[in-house]
């Protein structure tokens, strides 16, 4: 479980944590503190925080913060695989809290609770239409209880359904029998205005197993996040000493990120003004990001590297608006413009001090294989290649795929020797099929 520094600045210690489980509602302070509580003891895997956590979940206090401590405390369980909860988090599902519901029946899962009379609740859940029963759906796939296919279908024809319901019933249809007739209907949902429900989408091509709908996940307007993980889990059966040329390219696509390849629906989007379309790239919302991208590849690269450079204090504290940053520099390095300063900033976004995953990474370290041609042989990507200093798998691959523009050379050796032993089947994949070809 990955806490970030924030996380770490506003947590108990474990001391203080089960001290504030075992106060009585009445003589807490700030009663916010029960959540905050738990939270910390995710740091403490041992044995008396499972007690305490689990004598909170199994508390009858009704207090609205004592709730919302208790749907992370079985959250937390999960992940400690302490399944001597299960009975309890099983009990939880005829709580009166949709949302201790919703957290209790994903623990469950995760825990791969096995006691039927638990199980078999869930088909209780599919008829509570104020519950989230698309997360009910997502655990019953997860059981592999085909048995409920007949409620799904139920759902399925109920009117005026949510696309997210609906989608997690076509994913879940899909997934148990290999077909539906409506399966077409999740390439509409990734197009939907709302990114959450994009986000919901992913998560039902994921979940219908269908690898066909991946070309339609690319051009979505979504974090490379996203679709990263539905390439992983979606051709998680290609075997690590082979490699398949459409996969490897796919994700070649989804690094580089070309905002032409993404398709896009009109916002009404009015104002074209530099500033403006730059202060989209701090949107939360990608189809913003990337609608202005595309408008700001009409201003001509020296404006544009101005106004990027006198935005840049800005971007550096928000990590989306890193991503699209480095993203433009990138494709101006690409097409052989000069940027002054630009060995810094992209070494900011490489530097050991963030977090392997951060999706600005990767085209960092892009933007450096047409800055600089042999800057493979640069130390901080030489440990960028090592998955003992860098789990993200993503890097790994980036540094290949840098290797592969800046041209294949053999004083590279070094890399590809750890590439071909790599745990990741796409690291290896990729290594191979530069090799030899």
């Amino acid at each position: 479980m990955k806490i970030s520094p924030f996380d770490l600045a506003n947590t108990f210690s474990k001391e203080k944590s089960l001290e504030i489980l075992r106060t009585p509602y009445s003589n807490i302070e700030f009663k916010s503190d029960y959540y905050k509580a738990v939270s910390s003891l995710s740091r403490y895997s041992c044995i008396e925080t499972k007690k305490a956590l689990l004598e909170l979940v199994e508390s009858g206090d009704t207090y609205l913060e004592i709730r919302i401590a208790q749907r992370k405390a079985v959250e937390v369980l999960a992940d400690f695989n302490y399944k001597q909860a299960i009975p309890a988090i099983g009990r939880c599902l005829k709580s009166n809290d949709n949302y201790l519901i919703e957290s209790s029946a994903l623990a469950l899962l995760k825990l791969k609770c096995n006691d039927l009379d638990i199980i078999n609740y869930l088909s209780v859940l599919l008829d509570k239409k104020d519950c989230n029963r698309r997360i009910i759906i997502k655990v019953i796939l997860g059981f592999g209880l085909k048995e409920q296919l007949g409620k799904i279908r139920s759902i399925l024809m109920e009117k005026d359904l949510s696309p997210s319901l609906r989608g997690a019933c076509i994913a879940a249809i899909y997934r148990f029998t290999g077909s539906c007739n409506q399966i077409s209907e999740l390439k509409t949902f990734l197009q939907q205005d709302n990114q959450n429900a994009r986000h919901c989408a992913v998560q039902d091509v994921i979940d219908s197993d269908n690898n066909l709908l991946m070309p339609n996940v690319i051009r979505a307007p979504l974090s490379p996040a996203f679709k990263l993980k539905a390439i992983d889990k979606l051709f998680r059966s290609n075997p690590q000493e082979k490699y398949d040329v459409k996969i490897l390219n796919m994700i070649d696509s989804v690094i580089i990120d070309d905002s032409e390849n993404i398709e896009l629906i009109d916002t009404g989007q009015k104002s074209y003004e530099i500033q403006f379309l730059i202060d989209q790239l701090f949107n939360t919302d990608f189809m913003r990001c990337y609608l202005a991208i595309r408008n700001l590849k009409k201003v001509p690269k020296e404006i544009l590297v101005r106004n990027l450079d006198l935005s840049w204090h800005r971007a550096k504290n928000d990590y989306g608006a890193i991503y699209f940053f480095i993203n433009i520099y990138r494709n101006l390095l690409e097409e052989g413009y000069s940027i002054k300063g630009i060995e810094d900033k992209l070494l900011f976004a490489l530097d050991s001090r963030w977090p392997d995953y951060m999706k600005f990474r990767a085209p960092a370290i892009l933007s450096l294989a047409y800055l600089y041609p042999g800057i493979v042989k640069n130390k901080i990507l030489d440990k960028l290649t090592n998955q003992f200093s860098s789990d993200f798998w993503v890097n790994r691959y980036a540094v290949l795929q840098s290797i592969q523009i800046a041209g294949y050379k053999k004083q590279y050796k070094n890399i590809f020797d750890k590439a071909l032993g790599d745990s990741h089947r796409f690291v290896k994949g990729k290594a191979r099929y530069i090799l030899f070809n």
